[in-house]
């Protein structure tokens, strides 16, 4: 049983070390800047605008989407207007919800990612160690949770054989 208690034991601290990793990213910002800084300055050009116009929206006003082409643009040709992440822009401010999207996604990855390769390999501290660097690729945040929940979809189709309402669960959200 110690044996047992000692090995999830130091599992539960290379994924510990491995997303505190993971968490320098927006930790070294915050100490020279003050601020967490955003890789690619393109983001802020399109959907995160859009992403801030449907918070608004999901807020209550309706008329913020006359924004964009003096109202041409209906708010159904909205990409994330049905995605359940959106919502965080109406709950918190444009950063905020951009930040908290960017950590749930690299978190996905990263656990999405570990699960594949504790398959492949029982070697945890590699395993973690390849989940941390496939999550800290620069997967873009903004498009959603589709290529950090990849490596979950292979370990499904790879690994498992019957597969049950927790797996269809997680794929959907």
């Amino acid at each position: 049983i110690t044996d047992n208690f000692n090995s999830k034991n130091l599992k539960y601290r290379y994924h510990f070390f491995f997303i505190s990793l993971l968490l320098v990213n927006y930790f070294f910002p915050l100490l020279i800047f003050n601020e967490i800084t955003l890789f690619y300055h393109d983001n802020l050009d399109s959907v995160i605008v859009y992403n801030n116009i449907l918070g608004k929206i999901y807020r209550g006003d309706l008329n913020a989407v006359d924004i964009f082409l003096a109202g041409e643009i209906k708010i159904e040709y909205f990409q994330h207007l049905l995605k359940p992440y959106s919502l965080l822009y109406a709950i918190f401010n444009t950063e905020l919800a951009y930040w908290i999207t960017d950590i749930l996604v690299k978190l996905t990855a990263y656990f999405s990612f570990f699960l594949l390769a504790k398959k492949i390999n029982k070697n945890i501290l590699l395993c973690c160690l390849i989940s941390c660097l496939f999550a800290s690729i620069n997967l873009p945040t903004h498009e959603g949770f589709g290529l950090a929940i990849f490596p979950y979809l292979i370990y499904l189709i790879l690994f498992k054989k019957k597969i049950r309402l927790k797996n269809y669960f997680i794929i959907l959200f």
